[in-house]
């Protein structure tokens, strides 16, 4: 297996990579993630985790494949305060703030001239703290650790056909003077970690790390643009949507707060997201829960499913839901 310092992109991430930048306005976000969407201020009590299955369907490579077991991804939503007693990192004291956190974890296996190579596991562990509604979800710190065994289709042998990426990306954001402080740790290398600043600039700001989440408190009436940061070409680029979300009404299986898991009938919104300009990666299907009655908003705006796609052609990973456990407020 080939090792590499610098991932051009993570396999398995639920993340895009971005190339452009353009100005967007800022957006409104509804909390939309509680049974009462009119909580802005007072997240005390929040509560949310949620399981997905992800399943990998093999594109068409001839002489170069790959197959994955069914992995899983986890998602896990709380309300934080670092004080001088128990400080978070990189977290300013005394700011309520949401903390997220995500793991994503699965096995598989390159195939390469009919022979089969062993197998590799492969997982994205992610944190973000940001903070509430009334501030449009404006991150505070994040960190990443990825261990992804990518595709190096060119190999002749099955041992050269994973390309090993393992390393970490923390990023710390001042809401006052709209900066970030990058870390880039490559925790297979010996060399001193790189470090970097990225001024934000102005409009709607969403981390990598969070934007899955912060699309729930989108309206859904128009399409979405908020900028966000290339960990690559260490620059803000655009998130955006060409078209206007798809509403329909779908079913899904899936459990809530410890129930079996049952056929859902819903209101559902489907829309492809990614970044602007020449190098704009393949889209990111999603398809979120819409809200009916604010006051009693049932299903969160939870995502329900996501596409992503595997680079060269591979294959695709597909999201799905399976359990929801939703707190009362």
């Amino acid at each position: 297996m080939k090792h590499k310092l610098l991932a051009p992109a993570c396999l398995i991430a639920a993340t895009l990579l971005f190339s452009a930048c353009t100005a967007t306005p800022t957006l409104e976000l509804a909390p939309n993630w509680y049974s009462n969407t009119g909580i802005r201020k007072d997240i005390t009590g929040t509560s949310e985790d949620l399981v997905y299955t992800v399943t990998f369907t093999a594109g068409e490579q001839e002489g170069f494949s790959v197959a994955y077991e069914d992995g899983t991804y986890t998602t896990s939503l709380r309300d934080e305060m670092s004080t001088a007693d128990r400080p978070i990192e990189g977290v300013p004291i005394g700011v309520p703030c949401y903390h997220l956190h995500a793991e994503l974890s699965i096995r598989g296996r390159y195939t390469v001239g009919g022979a089969t190579g062993e197998e590799f596991s492969d997982s994205v562990v992610s944190d973000i703290w940001f903070m509430d509604a009334t501030s449009a979800l404006f991150p505070l710190y994040s960190k990443k650790t990825v261990h992804s065994t990518s595709p190096r289709t060119t190999a002749e042998t099955v041992e050269e056909a994973g390309v090993l990426y393992h390393y970490s990306y923390t990023a710390q954001y001042d809401p006052e003077t709209r900066t970030s402080h990058v870390v880039y740790d490559d925790l297979e290398s010996a060399a001193a970690p790189e470090e970097w600043d990225i001024r934000l600039g102005k409009g709607t700001f969403l981390d990598n790390e969070e934007y899955l989440f912060a699309l729930r408190g989108f309206n859904m009436q128009s399409a979405p643009s908020f900028q966000t940061v290339n960990p690559l070409d260490r620059s803000v680029v655009t998130l955006m949507s060409d078209e206007v979300p798809t509403l329909e009404e779908r079913t899904y299986k899936f459990a809530i707060n410890a129930s079996a898991e049952e056929d859902r009938k819903l209101n559902t919104a489907s829309l492809s997201v990614h970044y602007s300009g020449t190098f704009r990666g393949r889209e990111q299907e999603l398809t979120y829960a819409v809200c009916t009655d604010p006051a009693a908003n049932t299903y969160r705006n939870v995502l329900l499913h996501m596409k992503t796609y595997a680079p060269e052609s591979l294959g695709a990973f597909d999201y799905t839901l399976r359990s929801a456990t939703f707190n009362t407020k």
